[in-house]
């Protein structure tokens, strides 16, 4: 095992938008193990300015030297929340656990690559998917044609890093997928917000992609917040109609099997349907005869 690195001092005054980077690589290489060569990949990307921009956001006021920030690090949970959610600490090594897992083989060449300078992102070298460091706040996952040019936001290679990045606090806010990711996979780590920008004709299929954050552990079980989804659709046209009969055809769903929420967990009652409302009532008369049978 090498000796941790000594931490070094920053100069007395910060540069514009926190201390500067030398004292972020200091801090970061005193707190993340690195018995894995694997690990200075990380260290880079939790380095570059869209980083280190994200993090200061948490921090409030780095501190201008590398002990003390590390200090910060150790103590703070992101995204400004004061308790239950591991610290930013915690995160990055979770997050670097995932990442250079021995049995992920594809996130470990994509790291190799990056180490070496020879993986790309958008034509430039070195990147993480979503290219923060930028300022980009999106990335993405779904099978395209290799010939055509996708946006350069997003990523369209293996999805093992795109999720163990978007199940972190750190990288891009925003995940665009298709339905490679409706199933099989958990979006729920830090996310609670979903938009449908399509709806499949099937509830089943429909509860399935909502599923992907509602979990247990959850951000918003974490959080003690609400999980929220959209349907954007233009007022009149076919679209409205169809979520409308997609809250029928899951309320039905769910009253046929029990236990299934509802497409909207924020609607009030003034918002509900008169048919909706009925399959309220009879889902409440049915539990309760339910109890009475299992007495």
């Amino acid at each position: 095992m090498r000796r941790r690195p000594k931490l070094r001092a920053a100069s007395t005054s910060a540069s514009r938008g926190g201390p500067p980077e030398k004292v972020w690589r200091a801090a970061w290489e005193s707190l993340l193990p690195d018995e894995d060569p694997l690990v200075r990949p990380i260290i880079d990307w939790l380095c570059t300015p869209g980083l280190r921009a994200q993090i200061r956001g948490w921090l409030g006021e780095p501190a201008l030297e590398a002990r003390a920030l590390a200090d910060q690090l150790t103590t703070t949970r992101p995204r400004n929340v004061t308790s239950s959610v591991p610290t930013v600490l915690e995160s990055a090594r979770t997050l670097a656990e995932v990442l250079l897992d021995q049995q992920s083989t594809s996130t470990r060449a994509i790291l190799k690559s990056i180490a070496k300078g020879g993986h790309t992102f958008g034509g430039k070298t070195s990147r993480f998917p979503g290219r923060l460091d930028e300022g980009f706040r999106v990335m993405g996952a779904w099978h395209h044609d290799a010939h055509s040019d996708a946006p350069r936001t997003l990523y369209t290679g293996k999805t093992d890093i795109v999720l163990a990045l978007f199940n972190s606090p750190f990288g891009p806010d925003v995940l665009v997928t298709t339905d490679r990711l409706s199933e099989g996979v958990d979006l729920h780590r830090c996310c609670r917000h979903l938009i449908h920008y399509e709806l499949d004709p099937s509830p089943v299929r429909t509860l399935q992609r909502n599923g992907r954050v509602r979990r247990v552990g959850s951000w918003a079980a974490l959080t003690n917040q609400p999980i929220q989804y959209a349907y954007p659709t233009f007022g009149g046209t076919r679209d409205e109609k169809a979520v409308g009969v997609m809250r029928q055809r899951i309320n039905a769903f769910g009253l046929l099997l029990g236990g299934v929420p509802s497409l909207d967990d924020d609607a009030s009652d003034s918002e509900q349907s008169f048919a909706e409302a009925v399959l309220r009532g009879v889902r409440k008369n049915l539990a309760s005869l339910n109890r009475r049978l299992c007495v």
